[in-house]
């Protein structure tokens, strides 16, 4: 299959899907940490006590808690500070939990959850507000108006003004 030449219009909308937000970067740190401490757990032999407490293959979560984690969290203290309780409180109290209770993987897929949804609420912003630019750019600019059996064309700031309609053609 061939791919399609690239243009200056499939080269904006490559842009647009680019993830560029903070919030999707922490989002893809978070799924390649976790996925190297899976291959890291299960694709290779252990060799390590099962009594050991802490484990080598768990640095890609611990690192994903503290360069993806660690900001998610001041932004949330700065939410709470102002007052703002919600959803993303309990995810923060959540994060704080799992490293209390050595459960690594278990924050590491919370911050996930947490970055990956604000990136992909983002993206929706951006979309729709594409869309509402494009549909006003779309506004007419004239409408008509049926004064004493005459259709005027009228510009449309002046029909939104007034509430009545106008005696004659001369009061536009």
């Amino acid at each position: 299959m061939l791919a399609a030449p690239l243009t200056k219009q499939t080269s904006l909308k490559m842009i647009a899907i680019a993830p560029t937000s903070r919030h999707a970067k922490i989002a893809m740190l978070a799924l390649l940490m976790i996925a190297l401490h899976l291959v890291l757990k299960y694709g290779f032999a252990s060799f390590e006590e099962p009594s050991a407490r802490w484990s080598w293959n768990e640095l890609p979560l611990l690192a994903t808690l503290i360069v993806g984690g660690t900001p998610l969290l001041r932004e949330l203290l700065g939410k709470l500070r102002q007052r703002e309780f919600g959803a993303d409180l309990l995810a923060g109290i959540s994060i704080v939990t799992s490293v209390l209770l050595h459960e690594y993987l278990a924050g590491s897929i919370v911050v996930l959850m947490l970055s990956g949804g604000e990136a992909l609420e983002a993206f929706a912003v951006r979309g729709a507000s594409s869309v509402l630019e494009a549909l006003a750019k779309r506004m007419p600019a004239r409408t008509h108006r049926k004064v004493q059996e005459i259709i005027a064309d009228i510009p449309l700031a002046n029909a939104l003004r007034t509430a009545l309609p106008p005696r004659s053609l001369s009061d536009y």
